[in-house]
């Protein structure tokens, strides 16, 4: 009864199997296509016994194991790769010299404004810029080496402590002023967007999302490369194991954590000779927190503050482009001199 049995394809029939539970028992043909389940039957010698494998169901299980077995060990490498940078950077960190020096100085950056500029501001009166364009005379940056020696002239005016820089100008500690409480996280996420972009994407976000000139933006691009390459994997450990880089815990001033003091110790240095004025440099308290030492007390908080000195400004930059044809990455280096008078 039981080998009527062999079709011409080498399998069973369940028609020819009394009693014995077939395959097509447990659902039929059509539900097991949906599942993409494949059945098959097994003979064993004499002994005939009937299974159902789901060998297409087992495969697409395996192959989902597998696949997130490779995802965590690509995580647990790159969580490796990241633990190990980190602490790389962090030592060298450490062991960088502090930044002090560049805040316990006497040298200070000075402007000479021009008596009519001069005059309008003393006595608070508009100054009209249209009547003396023609004879415009420039606003002229000096670093003195003290600040006896740079109010010694009647016409100058404390812009900041240390050396001037491609950042020393009305217009760009203005936005340091304006932004004291955001600049940080203004310049964290075009950081990030380069990181993908590159630095010509870099370089937009900046000038789009700040507003600084062509020659101090350049100064606060070439930080944030450095920050890349010598601070990404302290960043990157900071937001994965302490919450964002820029979070304020303590609804008040931050502290420096490990990402922003990196930035500080191995790529302020050069970030503070290129732009020579940053907020502590100019008196403006910022969102981290910083020893009184080294906010300057020697500049008149606000001085940029004025809407003719801003116009003045903004007219004498724009007149030397126009006669001169000079890249404005380099404006600002042309009306910085250094005084070494003593």
């Amino acid at each position: 009864m039981m080998l009527n049995a062999v079709s011409a394809s080498g399998h069973f029939s369940s028609a020819n199997f009394t009693g014995k539970p077939s395959c097509s028992e447990h659902g039929s043909e059509k539900d097991f296509d949906d599942l993409a389940i494949e059945k098959e039957c097994v003979i064993d010698n004499s002994n005939v016994s009937r299974t159902c494998l789901f060998s297409k169901g087992k495969d697409g299980r395996r192959k989902s194991l597998s696949a997130m077995i490779f995802v965590l060990q690509v995580f647990l490498l790159l969580f490796i790769c990241v633990s190990i940078g980190a602490r790389v950077q962090l030592a060298r960190t450490v062991h960088a010299p502090s930044t002090a020096r560049f805040y316990d100085t006497t040298n200070v950056c000075g402007i000479e404004m021009p008596p009519p500029l001069l005059s309008a501001i003393e006595t608070n009166s508009s100054l009209e810029i249209n009547q003396i364009a023609e004879k415009l005379e420039p606003i002229v940056f000096k670093t003195f080496e003290s600040t006896e020696n740079a109010t010694a002239d009647n016409f100058t005016t404390i812009a900041h402590c240390g050396e001037c820089g491609a950042c020393s100008n009305p217009h760009d500690i203005q936005i340091y002023g304006e932004t004291n409480d955001s600049l940080f996280k203004s310049t964290l996420t075009c950081a990030k967007h380069s990181i993908l972009g590159g630095k010509k994407s870099l370089r937009k976000c900046m000038k789009e999302h700040v507003g600084f000139t062509d020659g101090c933006n350049e100064c606060w691009v070439e930080n944030i490369m450095c920050d890349r390459r010598l601070c990404l994997f302290t960043c990157i450990w900071q937001e994965m194991m302490f919450g964002p880089v820029n979070s304020d815990k303590s609804g008040g001033q931050q502290s420096l954590n490990r990402c922003t003091e990196c930035d500080e110790k191995r790529c302020g240095p050069a970030f503070v000779k290129c732009a020579g004025v940053n907020r502590r440099r100019a008196g403006i308290r910022s969102e981290f927190e910083r020893k009184d030492s080294e906010v300057c007390r020697s500049v008149d908080v606000g001085w940029w503050n004025n809407g003719d000195l801003q116009e003045y400004w903004n007219s004498q930059v724009d007149d030397q482009m126009q006669r001169n044809h000079v890249d404005p990455s380099r404006h600002l280096s042309l009306r910085t001199e250094k005084s070494h008078s003593s």
